[in-house]
Order: structure tokens, then C-alpha cells, then sequence
């Protein structure tokens, strides 16, 4: 099976998402001056459930191309 490029992975689309969220999070603390402590904290965890799903969906590798 041959390797796709790396801007083709859903996985790493969606961690770039999750990364700019924790970044505008951190900077403005957006999320947790408008959720509850809970909600915050099952958005984190339903986060971190759709990363490793994705890992799981993964059939094919990334490569560099040349």
C-alpha cells in the first residue's frame, strides 16, 4: 500500500484543530469562561476519544513526497 501525503490525514487535520483550540483556550481562556468545569473537561475527553477512533480508522501510512 503506498504511503499517502501527510496533509491527506484526518488525523493530523484533526490535531492541528485540536492544537489551535488549545492555543485560543490558553490565550483567552474562551471555552472556560463560557463552559462549566465538567463540560470543559468531557470536551477534553471526547477530544482525545476522536483522536485515538481516528488512529483506529488508519489504513495507510504517510510519507514525505520527494
Amino acid at each position: 500500500m503506498e504511503a499517502k501525503h501527510w496533509s491527506q490525514s484526518k488525523t493530523i487535520w484533526f490535531n492541528i484543530f485540536i492544537a489551535m483550540l488549545t492555543v485560543l483556550c490558553s490565550s483567552v481562556d474562551l471555552l472556560r469562561s463560557v463552559l462549566p468545569d465538567a463540560a470543559f473537561l468531557v470536551i477534553s475527553m471526547l477530544a482525545a476519544g476522536v483522536n485515538v477512533w481516528l488512529r483506529t480508522r488508519t489504513s495507510q501510512a504517510l510519507g514525505v513526497k520527494s
